[in-house]
Parts: C-alpha cells; sequence; structure tokens
C-alpha cells in the first residue's frame, strides 16, 4: 500500500517560473528553440530532485494507480511516453496503447497540444525513431518545460526500453532558484557542453525562468546573481554562440 507523502509546511521558497510564463518570448516553430528554452531550468530541477526527493533510492511504480515511490516517498505521476531498445523509437504517452486512465496523460497531451499550435512533428507524432539529438531525455525536457506544473521527470527502465514520467508534487524546495552565479554558470556550461542549442535562448530563458536581472552590453550580457554573470557572445549571421562565461 502506497502512503503519500506528506510536504511539511515548510516556508515558502522562490521558485522557478514555468517556460511559457517567464515573459521570454522566442521563435517556438523549431524543437531545438523549445529544447534551448527548457534544458537550463530543467537541469537545475533534475539535479534539485536528484539530491531531495531520489537520494539514489530504490524506486516503484504502479500505473494503476498512478504512483511512484522513492524509498518510503510516495508521488503522483504523469506518463510522458517510452523509448524501445527493441525498434529504437519513442512512442508518446498520448498513443496510450496500454489503456492508462487519462488523468495519466495530461503532460504529454499538454506538450502534443502546444505542438500542433507550432507545427512541431516531434511533439505530435505518436511514435518516431530515436537519434543523439532528440532521444526520452530532451522530449521529456521539453514536455516539462511547457508543463504550468512544477514537475521533474524520472526515467524507469525496463527490459528492452524505459518509461518516461513527469513527478508531480515534488517539495517546493525542488523548484528553488538560484541565486549563486558559479553554479548557474556550472550548470548552463553543462548544457553547453553537453547538447546542441541555442545559446541565446538557453541562457535568456533561464535568466527569465530564474527570475534573474539582467541587461545586455553590445555582445555582452550581464546577468545580477550574488556576482554578476558576464556572457559574451559571437555572432554568426543571425545565431548567437557562447564565446566566454566569467564570473565577477
Amino acid at each position: 500500500m502506497f502512503n503519500l507523502f506528506k510536504k511539511s509546511n515548510l516556508e515558502s521558497v522562490v521558485k522557478f517560473r514555468p517556460i511559457l510564463q517567464s515573459g521570454y518570448e522566442f521563435d517556438k516553430s523549431k524543437f531545438i528553440n523549445l529544447l534551448s528554452a527548457s534544458l537550463g531550468r530543467a537541469m537545475a530541477i533534475q539535479t534539485a530532485a536528484s539530491d531531495i526527493v531520489v537520494k539514489g533510492q530504490d524506486w516503484n511504480i504502479d500505473f494503476e494507480i498512478g504512483l511512484i515511490k522513492f524509498g518510503s516517498d510516495t508521488y503522483k505521476f504523469s506518463f510522458l511516453g517510452s523509448e524501445s531498445e527493441y525498434s529504437n523509437t519513442w512512442m508518446w504517452g498520448f498513443n496510450n496503447i496500454n489503456g492508462f486512465d487519462e488523468s495519466l496523460l495530461e503532460v504529454a497531451k499538454n506538450a502534443k497540444s502546444k505542438g500542433k499550435i507550432w507545427g512541431l512533428d516531434e511533439l505530435v507524432t505518436e511514435q518516431f525513431e530515436l537519434t543523439d539529438a532528440i532521444n526520452g531525455h530532451t522530449l521529456a525536457t521539453v514536455a516539462c518545460g511547457l508543463s504550468e506544473q512544477n514537475l521533474f521527470y524520472y526515467r524507469c527502465p525496463y527490459d528492452g526500453g524505459a518509461a518516461f514520467v513527469a513527478v508531480l508534487d515534488a517539495p517546493e524546495s525542488v523548484f528553488a532558484s538560484l541565486a549563486n552565479a558559479h553554479k548557474v554558470a556550472e550548470i548552463l556550461t553543462g548544457c553547453i557542453e553537453r547538447f546542441e542549442l541555442e545559446h541565446k535562448i538557453l541562457i535568456e530563458s533561464f535568466l527569465a525562468s530564474n527570475g534573474t536581472p539582467y541587461e545586455w552590453d553590445g555582445d555582452v550580457l550581464v546577468a545580477h546573481f550574488d556576482q554578476d554573470m558576464k556572457v559574451e557572445f559571437e555572432r554568426v549571421g543571425e545565431i548567437y554562440h557562447v564565446k566566454a562565461l566569467k564570473i565577477s
């Protein structure tokens, strides 16, 4: 029997804003732009969730009642989709071949509805081949980023593949915004090193979601944390690439 984790009445924390409520505007007709806008925020949240919720504990998931358990704490979840190692494909949860309760599909269905508006095949096609750039992790990042809820995702491996779920009702501290410039720089640098992204969207979307004031001085962005973070860009046509990132 699952016992739902009871959130304590801790003092409210300042949280990341949802991507689409941050006030930052960008071209949403390309998957790489959505990933760029979602990834910095997601990396911060995923790291916090690993430390605060998952904590290296055993997990157990029950799709019939819609609960996932880490150690002794239990949370509701929303099914995003699954990767198949046999066919090397992704299948969105909204395809619902397993006949799950519709309430478990809300986050995937929200991503699909946004994908229809913006003309993004990656968010509306029920099943398609995985690539290095478009896989369970990047799709889950975008799906969670497009939600207005506070979510992190978790990969649940099984023989022949893995299910990806969005975990609901995690403690507020998982979604706490960041004030430490060095920690932010580490997260953003890690994103740039590991993924092909639009760097300007990555940086500005993170700052907007984090509620961090910043201004431009030519091709240098100055963001104000506990210390200033200066990001120097170089432009190739209309594309911005990070040339240097410094804390001062």
